[in-house]
């Protein structure tokens, strides 16, 4: 009985760790700010504290749940001026998270989406000629899947799914605060 528990044990131990020496950081916060603002003289970080009523507004626009009261946003500069605003999202897949930065021109349309870790099987994983397909982007009707404005990926319907919520969080997050903030409105501040 004892080798057989120490058996159990040793194979669980080994899927485990299997399971762990798959997962994947691609970048740090640091190394993809620089390769996503490559012209900055400087990238500023803003923290952004969300109301209830911004929590909801976001949910509601996204159509899928922002869930933290603070976050945070990037904001490429050069000469002062904003070039564009990067956002880092952290979410389930199926039972492991991954990390995106969704990077935002300072129109507020998508320039890029990059994978900084991906923690579920690497066959799971979005490439990046898939996730071109986000850039240009804003968030509107045909920002999802169910309509037919992005495209799936094969065998990883999950991945596509949760990219895509991700991407319209970010949008829905930058129309709320962001681009409300530059537009002065009393939302930008974390009004109700």
């Amino acid at each position: 009985m004892r080798r057989l528990s120490a058996a159990i044990l040793g194979v669980s131990t080994l899927l485990f760790v299997l399971g762990v020496a798959q997962a994947k950081v691609f970048f740090s916060k640091k190394g993809a700010l620089e390769a996503v603002f490559p012209e900055a003289d400087a990238v500023d970080q803003a923290n952004l504290f969300l109301s209830e009523g911004d929590v909801q507004a976001i949910a509601a626009a996204a159509g899928t749940p922002w869930k933290s009261r603070l976050t945070s946003v990037y904001v490429g500069k050069k000469g002062g001026e904003a070039i564009g605003y990067a956002f880092i999202d952290t979410h389930k897949v199926r039972s492991l998270d991954e990390t995106l930065m969704v990077v935002l021109g300072p129109d507020g349309a998508v320039r890029k989406v990059v994978v900084l870790a991906f923690h579920e099987p690497m066959e799971y994983l979005a490439h990046a000629r898939w996730l071109a397909q986000f850039a240009g982007r804003q968030l509107d009707g045909s920002l999802s899947m169910r309509a037919g404005g992005v495209d799936g990926i094969s065998g990883a319907t999950l991945t596509a799914r949760a990219v895509t919520a991700s991407v319209r969080r970010v949008l829905a997050l930058h129309q709320r605060k962001v681009a409300a903030k530059s537009k002065g409105t009393s939302r930008a501040t974390g009004g109700r």
